[in-house]
């Protein structure tokens, strides 16, 4: 079976969108979606930042500024260049700790046996801050690489 991730898909499709709220602690915040998390990262004031993380849904995804002209997003006001390896670092920290949330995780390992696609996502990463094989590429690898029978987080940055 296809499960093609996204917001009013059935679950488990519709449980592992970036729009869900699945809260997750990342870097000492609460971030409350994926989604809120991707949004804030286009805001350069932290405290603007903090609250954007707390969103879901669309409301988190209208509250996204423009990044495209300079390809760059913050944490905690440090820049992060959209094309860079700490971009995707960055990243790949971020989903190890939302699979810390149970039903997230639950949602994630319920697709075992099944491909993921994201059928709706964009493939261009001079559009999008989180283009369908990243995105999808990281749910296979909490799922698939021995994540999902149990995550340690072991990142400790502060930006």
């Amino acid at each position: 079976m296809v499960i093609d991730v996204y917001s009013a898909g059935k679950y488990p499709a519709n449980a592992l969108s970036n729009f869900t709220k699945h809260p997750f602690q990342f870097r000492g915040f609460t971030i409350n979606s994926m989604e809120g998390f991707i949004a804030g990262l286009t805001y350069k004031n932290p405290i603007e930042q903090m609250r954007i993380f707390l969103l879901h849904g669309l409301e988190a995804k209208h509250s996204t500024l423009p990044w495209q002209h300079s390809m760059i997003v913050y944490w905690q006001g440090h820049e992060i260049d959209r094309r860079s390896q700490e971009y995707q670092d960055l990243f790949d920290e971020a989903y190890d700790a939302l699979y810390t949330n149970p039903d997230f995780r639950k949602a994630l390992d319920s697709t075992a046996g099944h491909e993921i696609v994201h059928t709706i996502g964009c493939r261009d990463r001079m559009k999008t801050l989180l283009t369908e094989e990243e995105f999808v590429g990281r749910l296979k690898r909490l799922r698939d690489s021995g994540h999902s029978k149990e995550i340690k987080i072991t990142h400790n940055k502060l930006f």
